[in-house]
């Protein structure tokens, strides 16, 4: 039920971000090619309400449900523990593919297929007189200029794919150490922090520890103030990469020691 409303929400989300695109299509008489995801997912209200969707999503954290113990008794521990982790990366390779989609799906019918960004996008990006429409997903130059559709549409769908199984890994990870209550407080405080990235100059440097800020492809590698630079996409494919790692062993670990006791929290 949980990935069910998360969904429902993340279709909210995209066709409120989306607004007054339709309209634009419309006036100009030009349909919108399907590169939009690294444009939409670029806005960092989207990627910051995302991240607390993914947070609901797992809040069920470890997924203790009365069925589970009689799966541990019989599966044991480590391959319990495995088949977790597992399942947490395909629900969030399940959750940036449905993403991915919808950011397509919500313009149909005036959809075209061009190998190009496309004229709507271009005019999101670089076009001072769409103000009127009150567009929230404005096209991002930084990824325009730097990325072909293809291969921003594929990191795109990386990055959002590692940062959502980092999150649900890390919360599992953290669940089997403390508790559930303090690994979903966590993890919504990580999230919140994004906020607090354009209060002062200093405070930019803490993209480099948020991992969904992350999913903002515009970011990579550009100047954020005087000598203070935004991560390189390496870095961040490297520290989500790093991070599965880290999060994964150590729940290995843990799960060995670990000794469940049923309660009607969990």
């Amino acid at each position: 039920m949980r990935f069910i409303g998360t969904v429902i929400l993340m279709i909210a989300m995209v066709a409120a971000t989306a607004t007054g695109i339709d309209r634009l299509m419309i006036d100009t008489q030009e349909w919108i090619t399907p590169w939009m995801a690294p444009n939409i997912i670029d806005n960092a209200h989207f990627v910051m309400t995302y991240g607390f969707a993914m947070c609901y999503m797992y809040s069920d954290v470890p997924f203790m449900q009365k069925t589970e113990l009689y799966k541990i008794v019989r599966k044991g521990k480590k391959r319990w523990c495995a088949e977790k982790i597992l399942a947490i990366s395909l629900q969030g390779l399940i959750m940036a593919i449905l993403t991915i989609g919808m950011t397509i799906l919500i313009f149909l019918p005036r959809v075209q297929f061009d190998w190009d960004w496309g004229k709507v996008i271009y005019t999101l990006a670089y076009s001072n007189s769409i103000y009127k429409y009150n567009i929230v997903a404005r096209g991002s130059q930084a990824v325009i200029d730097k990325y072909q559709p293809i291969q921003a549409m594929l990191i795109c769908f990386l990055m959002l794919w590692l940062e959502i199984t980092l999150l649900g890994i890390f919360m599992f990870t953290l669940s089997l150490y403390i508790n559930r209550t303090l690994a979903v407080a966590v993890s919504i405080a990580i999230i919140a922090m994004q906020m607090t990235v354009y209060l002062a100059p200093l405070m930019r440097v803490l993209v480099y520890v948020l991992p969904f800020y992350w999913c903002r492809m515009s970011i990579y590698g550009q100047q954020a103030f005087l000598d203070i630079y935004y991560p390189s996409f390496a870095y961040c494919l490297i520290a989500s990469i790093l991070g599965l790692v880290i999060c994964v062993t150590a729940a290995m670990l843990r799960i060995r020691k670990k000794e469940f006791i049923w309660n009607n929290e969990e």
